[in-house]
């Protein structure tokens, strides 16, 4: 449970899970790569899937959380996707009863 704590992000592999603190590097592997420092919310948010131009508004912490408690957009596009086509052949098998 502990044992990504106080450890670098490795740029090879898959992110953690970003969690609402990801600014403390005692609660998982949110160290940066290679940077003396924990990422940052921008840096939280491009692992999220978020496009750059997307704005959270409010101080950091709130920010924080606004990333740390999102789905990430990528994924939540595909789940939609997936219930749109489920939807559609619903429906079309319907049409043919």
């Amino acid at each position: 449970m502990y044992s990504g704590t106080w450890s670098r992000m490795i740029k090879s592999v898959p992110s953690v899970t970003i969690t609402t603190r990801f600014d403390t590097p005692s609660s998982g592997r949110f160290t940066h790569p290679f940077l003396n420092r924990a990422i940052t919310v921008r840096e939280a948010a491009r692992l999220q899937s978020f496009p750059d131009n997307f704005v959270f508004y409010g101080p950091k912490s709130s920010q924080m959380k606004q990333v740390g408690n999102a789905v990430p957009p990528l994924l939540a596009k595909r789940i939609a996707d997936n219930i749109k086509l489920s939807m559609k052949n619903v429906n079309s098998n319907l049409k043919m009863v």
